[in-house]
């Protein structure tokens, strides 16, 4: 008897857990369907609970209250029918409890009706490109964080590996519209706090919505294995108020934003003059390293031994400089190596392929101008 109020003592208790310790439950997130998503998650939770002390206290109960000593004559049970109708109609009441209100959920996830916005979603191994179909504006997004952090040189910080140069940015209490595909393999966009998770499927889109109701950061990540810089895919969507997305919006089309507030003063946003491009050999290696670390150390590596992907050491004996332009516009068939054709400008790609012609006893390279890598884009 000692052992049965034991178990039921642990059983009780143990679903205490989830409340005492949040971080290891599904949080509710900040959107009506991640808020449904939830409340489905916990009313199952509570069923598998309910089955789980049933189950386990008739055990128990058989096991303290009809033990036999060894050599027993087991009793002739023919059948019970009332038994049998309850455990038939008891499991089918609790998968009608469960079925019926995760049909509602998910005929509410897949309604993208009437949307306020729409932002169309593309993976590419390894980065996300935003396209806001009604606002003209597109932007690749990629990852952040340091190189030296990653390659344990510097102290991680707070949001490692979770960190983007641009972020999706939206306004609260609107409905948006995302649709998601796939310039390659296949990828998975996934924000848990928004209960959002759409495959990015090649020739395929995917629509999925989203309401957030609290202004804030939230992260995800791509859940869909992809290749080698898989876990290098963060996703950051900022929710702002309507005034300060409008003001965003405004920013990223260099226009004049006029604020709801009559007393509030009109902000310009000029388009900054374009930077002199220096065209001297350290100025153009200083570029050239930059996007070299942003966009190819981390398979490469720092000095371009390579590892899992070919080393850069002498590569201009075995490629010239127009072919090197053309592999990192249009990448070599077959290969892991994504295409920068449209994430990098021209200027980037002559001071990349200038600063590996001119590194890791690679025979010094020539000027390259960014006109050169325009005659070179088909």
């Amino acid at each position: 008897m000692v052992i049965m109020q034991l178990s039921l003592l642990i059983l009780l208790v143990s679903p205490l857990l989830a409340w005492q310790f949040p971080a290891y439950n599904m949080t509710p997130g900040v959107t009506p369907v991640s808020h449904e998503i939830y409340e489905l998650h916990m009313l199952v939770f509570y069923i598998c609970l309910f089955i789980l002390i049933g189950v386990s206290v008739m055990t128990i109960y058989c096991l303290v209250n009809y033990r036999h000593s060894q050599g027993a004559k087991a009793s002739s049970i023919k059948g019970n029918l009332k038994v049998e109708i309850i455990w038939t109609v008891i499991p089918f009441l609790l998968l009608i409890t469960i079925a019926v209100p995760s049909t509602l959920v998910l005929i509410n996830i897949v309604d993208t009706s009437d949307p306020d916005m729409n932002i169309k979603v593309i993976g590419r191994q390894w980065n996300w490109k935003y396209e806001y179909l009604d606002e003209g504006i597109e932007f690749f997004s990629d990852l952040s964080t340091p190189l030296a952090q990653i390659k344990g040189l510097e102290p991680k910080g707070d949001h490692y590996l979770r960190e983007v140069d641009h972020p999706v940015v939206v306004p609260i209490n609107k409905k948006i519209r995302f649709l998601v595909t796939s310039d390659d393999v296949q990828h998975s966009f996934a924000v848990p706090d928004l209960g959002l998770k759409r495959d990015a499927i090649p020739g395929y889109i995917n629509e999925a919505w989203v309401y957030i109701e609290k202004p804030g950061t939230y992260r995800g990540a791509c859940q869909e294995l992809c290749g080698m810089k898989h876990g290098y895919m963060p996703i950051v969507v900022e929710a702002r108020s309507q005034e300060g997305y409008l003001q965003w919006l405004a920013e990223q089309k260099g226009e004049a934003y006029v604020s709801s507030d009559p007393n509030a003063p009109v902000i310009n946003f000029v388009p900054p003059e374009p930077a002199v491009i220096k065209m001297d050999h350290d100025s153009i290696i200083a570029r050239g390293k930059q996007v070299f670390e942003k966009h190819c150390a981390l398979c490469h590596g720092l000095n371009g031994a390579g590892g899992a992907c070919p080393t850069l050491v002498d590569i201009t004996q075995k490629w010239s400089e127009d072919e090197l332009i053309s592999i990192v516009l249009y990448s070599i068939k077959g290969k892991a190596m994504p295409a920068f054709e449209d994430v990098l400008s021209d200027q980037e790609i002559a001071d990349v392929v200038y600063y590996v012609s001119n590194s890791w006893n690679n025979s010094e390279g020539q000027l390259i101008s960014a006109e050169t890598v325009a005659d070179a884009r088909r």
